[in-house]
């Protein structure tokens, strides 16, 4: 019992390190990427070979599908990417998470390289207290050996199967070569990877298993297709909080996984037939992997040369399940996108709703990765302050129906940004916490202080809305020339807040702040001039003083509202040219 409850513990413990080391690995490589990965990832088009060649080798570099998928569902949720753009990146994705599964077979089961880890590990250490490119290796280094130091650990804490007669019974009880085993092992496969969410780690213990003799090839083969579908788990968790396009994007990940899972159980002797022959031709003295081995009599050589055709299968089956499975979808896009459209429709009301989308703040939430994410959020929140600048012109001086209504609305969303700004904000603060590069961490900052500015203008924007409520119930209503003058500092608030969010991006480009300066000194000219003139009427008993200051602090809001502005763009500028 006791030895039962170890084994368990030692095989819990040597996944963490493999995952930790995957973790440590891909974050390393995202922080030396830098900008340039999510310029990659942001810059795709309708053509479905450049977002399949994106999702490929963005997933090949980062070493993680569920970092390129997730990321995927945000930009979608942001609007930066369609939902038809997504499709072909997620193909791309699960093609490219194939190259882990070599990696694992070349370094775990090909060639000892356990002691070597250690010594690279000893050797990258001290390059941990330098700065910049010289740390993100040493991250990179350590983070490789100890996903294999995890795999030899796991190797080593999986006992052999006939150590283990109570799992040896149940797993002969599903050893057939029939659908009924096939079912069980696709759905132990899936099951595992929802749980861990990593399908690098599944496909390792998988591999695991079968080098220690606890299941056959079928059976491991099965594991890998239940892993494809349990893998998409990260997505949909992602696009909990999206609108109905995220959702789509996540609902597609899965739908190509099961109607490839579908077709692969379908054909499954077949494939594997197909296996064996490509392995027929890679291994001199090959031995079917189709039929049990015989381990009577043989002896350690013959056994390392039967482990390590078994998990090339196992690599090599992933792989081509997914090639075949791309090949087969990417033909079928528009089909595919109109039947996840059907059994996903849009409900308006739903759609409408402004949420923010989090990362998962597991082993999912790559740091560099997430930059982009949070950069998605902040442009919806200027979105939602150019509706509520827009709301507050129709509430003062258009044709409204229910003004109490629209002041509502204004005022929950004022309400909705304040929410939405601290969460944003404690977003980007994990994210400055965290150890990204430096010129990462200088946009971070500067999202930090635009998510402030935006915020500010809501409140003002708030206050405007309610101030003007009370100026036009006064028991001297504001003369036509008076609301003309409002229109016009209003007005220019609204056309600013639009230049501003078209500069809303935090890389590549030096902002165009030319319009938002005309704009912002047109204001103040503006501001001062209306204050003078307020001022006078005020002295001449044109307006009660009450009434007075509802109008010079309507006047005030405005001008801050051009100062938060000139502060974003300053932002923008800074963090661009530094």
């Amino acid at each position: 019992m006791i030895t039962g409850i170890l084994t368990i513990l030692q095989i819990i413990g040597a996944l963490s390190i493999f995952i930790y080391g995957m973790k440590i690995m891909s974050e390393s490589l995202q922080k030396a990427a830098g900008n340039r990965l999510r310029q990659v990832l942001g810059k795709m088009t309708a053509n479905r070979a450049n977002g399949f060649f994106t999702g490929l080798l963005l997933t090949m570099l980062i070493q993680s599908s569920s970092a390129t998928t997730v990321m995927l569902v945000s930009f979608v949720n942001a609007g930066l990417v369609s939902f038809m753009q997504s499709m072909a990146v997620t193909i791309g994705a699960n093609v490219g998470t194939t190259i882990t599964a070599w990696i694992v077979w070349l370094f775990g089961f090909e060639v000892a390289i356990e002691s070597a880890a250690l010594i690279a590990i000893g050797l990258a250490f001290p390059m941990l207290f330098f700065p910049g490119k010289k740390r993100d290796t040493a991250e990179f280094v350590i983070g490789f050996g100890l996903l294999f130091i995890g795999l030899n650990f796991l190797r080593t804490a999986v006992p052999d199967i006939d150590k283990s007669e109570q799992v040896f019974l149940l797993l002969q009880y599903f050893s057939e070569n029939n659908y009924v085993s096939y079912l069980f092992f696709v759905a132990l496969g899936a099951i595992f990877t929802a749980i861990i969410q990593s399908s690098s780690a599944s496909t390792a213990v998988t591999m695991v298993m079968l080098s220690n003799g606890w299941i056959e090839f079928p059976q491991a083969a099965a594991m890998v297709l239940g892993e494809n579908i349990g893998t998409t788990i990260t997505a949909n968790l992602a696009a909990l909080l999206g609108n109905i396009h995220a959702k789509r994007a996540a609902r597609y990940h899965t739908f190509f996984n099961v109607t490839g899972v579908a077709w692969a159980l379908l054909l499954f002797p077949f494939f594997l037939q197909f296996i064996d022959w490509l392995q027929s031709l890679l291994f001199t003295g090959h031995t079917s992997i189709l039929t049990p081995y015989n381990i009577a009599g043989a002896n350690a050589t013959m056994l390392q040369q039967r482990q390590s055709i078994e998990t090339n299968g196992i690599a090599m089956f992933h792989t081509m399940f997914n090639v075949l499975n791309a090949f087969i979808h990417l033909g079928l896009i528009p089909y595919s996108a109109a039947i996840i459209v059907r059994l996903f429709p849009a409900s308006k009301k739903n759609d409408e709703v402004f949420k923010l989308q989090h990362m998962d703040k597991g082993l999912v939430a790559f740091s560099e990765l997430s930059i982009s994410e949070a950069q998605n959020e902040i442009r919806k929140l200027a979105d939602l302050v150019e509706k509520m600048s827009g709301n507050v012109v129709l509430l003062l001086f258009g044709e409204v129906k229910n003004r109490q209504n629209l002041l509502t609305k204004i005022e929950q969303r004022e309400e909705l940004t304040d929410v939405l700004e601290k969460e944003v904000s404690i977003f980007l603060s994990r994210l400055i916490s965290a150890q990204i590069a430096p010129k990462s961490s200088e946009q971070v900052r500067a999202m930090l202080a635009v998510v402030n500015d935006l915020e500010s203008i809501a409140d003002h924007l708030r206050k405007i809305a309610t101030r003007a409520q009370k100026f036009a119930s006064a028991t001297k209503p504001p003369t036509q020339e008076v609301l003309t003058e409002l229109q016009k500092i209003l007005s220019l608030d609204h056309k600013a807040i639009v230049a501003m969010k078209k500069q809303l991006v935090f890389e590549n480009k030096i902002p165009d702040n030319t319009e938002t300066q005309q704009l912002e000194t047109e204001i103040n000219r503006l501001y001062l001039h209306l204050v003078d003139l307020q001022h006078q009427r005020i002295e001449k008993g044109l307006y009660k003083l009450e009434e007075g200051l509802i109008y010079l602090d309507i006047l005030r809001s405005a001008e801050k509202i051009g100062d938060h502005i000139s502060s974003i763009m300053r932002t923008l500028s800074g963090v661009r040219t530094a």
